[in-house]
């Protein structure tokens, strides 16, 4: 995707891996929607610097998280205090995770949102309905 790439109203249902998976760039795509999708509703990786606004996840049995969210990889990683990196924002996004109670997926609970040790960026406006408070490693996690 190149320069003035419009990515808008797109929608991804029972995908068998992500449903929206972003690498890098900074494209800005507006109106996603998510529903029952294999792995993460969006993940987003490799130093993506756009901004999504107006998203919906839909998590269902057999979704694993509702937002995976990466840094930077390879050496742009190892050097992120040195490189102007502005990282990603998220704006305008809801989260809802049903879970049919005959088929619970409680042995692998997945996550609201996972964050590596290298994601930059911004949330706002994000709506989550339907996930319990987790905890790891004695922390409650999203």
């Amino acid at each position: 995707m190149g320069n003035g790439t419009v990515i808008e109203t797109i929608e991804v249902i029972a995908s068998g891996g992500n449903a929206f998976d972003i690498r890098g760039g900074t494209v800005n795509p507006e109106g996603l929607l998510a529903h029952a999708h294999g792995n993460d509703g969006i993940s987003i990786q490799e130093g993506f610097e756009g901004s999504i606004v107006d998203a919906m996840i839909l998590n269902r049995n057999g979704s694993d998280d509702g937002l995976h969210i990466e840094g930077p990889a390879g050496d742009s990683a190892n050097n992120i205090n040195d490189v102007a990196f502005n990282g990603f924002s998220l704006n305008e996004v809801t989260l809802i995770r049903k879970i049919d109670s005959a088929h619970s997926d409680n042995d692998d609970p997945n996550l609201i949102i996972s964050f590596d040790q290298n994601a930059i960026g911004s949330l706002s406006d994000v709506l989550i309905e339907g996930w319990d408070p987790i905890t790891h490693n004695g922390n409650v996690i999203l």
